[in-house]
C-alpha cells in the first residue's frame, strides 16, 4: 500500500491498543447483549468495515481510523469461542470441544495466510495490490456470519421448547412462543433465528 515499515509498526500498536479496550468491552456488550447476538453483530460490523471501508483507505489517516474502528471488535472470535462452544458441547466436554475448535482455527489460519499472499496482485500500478486479500477477509467474514445463523435458531428453539410450559408465561406469550416453534417452514426458520432475545 505504499506505506514504510514504520508506519506499519504504528499501526500494528494503534491494533493492540484498540484490542485492549475491546477485548474486554466485547466481554461487557456480550454479557449485556447476549453471547450469540454479539458475536454475530460484531462478525456482521468487521465484515462490513473489510468490504466497505478497508478496500477504500488510500492513505495513512485514513488506515488509522480503520486500525481504531476494527481493532475494538476484531477479537471476537478469541474473545466468545469459550462460552458459544461451552453452550453447544456442555461442560463435561467443553476442554475437547474447545481443543476442537481451537485445532480448526489454527488449520484454518495456515491455509489463510497462503491463499491471502497468492491473491497479491502487483500488475496494476494503480490499484492496492492487496485489493483481493481485503475482499477475501470480508468475505470470510460475512460467510462466519451466515454460519452463526444456524446456531442462533437452534439457541432460540432450545429456550422456546425450555419456555414453551412455563407458569410464568401469559397465555398470549405461551401461544405464541408455539407457533414460533410450530413453524417448520423456511420463513419459521428465519423468524426464530432472529427472534428478539438475549442469546
Amino acid at each position: 500500500m505504499g506505506f514504510s515499515g514504520h508506519q506499519g509498526m504504528i499501526i500494528t500498536v494503534l491494533l493492540n491498543a484498540s484490542q485492549a479496550i475491546g477485548r474486554p468491552l466485547i466481554g461487557y456488550l456480550s454479557e449485556k447483549f447476549g453471547r450469540t447476538n454479539f458475536t454475530m453483530f460484531a462478525t456482521f460490523y468487521t465484515a462490513v468495515m473489510s468490504l466497505a471501508f478497508w478496500i477504500n483507505v488510500n492513505n495513512y489517516a485514513a488506515l488509522v481510523i480503520f486500525t481504531l474502528m476494527i481493532g475494538l471488535l476484531v477479537g471476537i472470535s478469541s474473545v466468545n469461542v469459550v462460552p458459544l462452544v461451552a453452550d453447544v458441547v456442555g461442560l463435561n466436554s467443553f476442554a475437547s470441544g474447545l481443543g476442537y475448535a481451537n485445532t480448526i482455527n489454527a488449520i484454518m489460519s495456515l491455509i489463510a495466510e497462503v491463499i491471502g499472499l497468492n491473491l497479491r496482485d502487483y500488475s496494476s500500478p494503480n490499484r492496492n495490490p492487496y485489493f483481493h486479500c481485503q475482499i477475501f477477509v470480508g468475505v470470510l467474514y460475512f460467510c462466519g456470519f451466515i454460519a452463526l445463523i444456524p446456531y442462533r435458531e437452534w439457541k432460540v428453539r432450545r429456550m422456546l421448547h425450555q419456555l414453551k410450559d412455563s407458569k410464568k408465561l401469559t397465555q398470549d406469550e405461551r401461544k405464541s412462543f408455539n407457533d414460533l416453534l410450530e413453524n417448520k417452514g423456511f420463513i419459521g426458520y428465519l423468524q426464530r433465528a432472529f427472534h428478539f432475545t438475549i442469546t
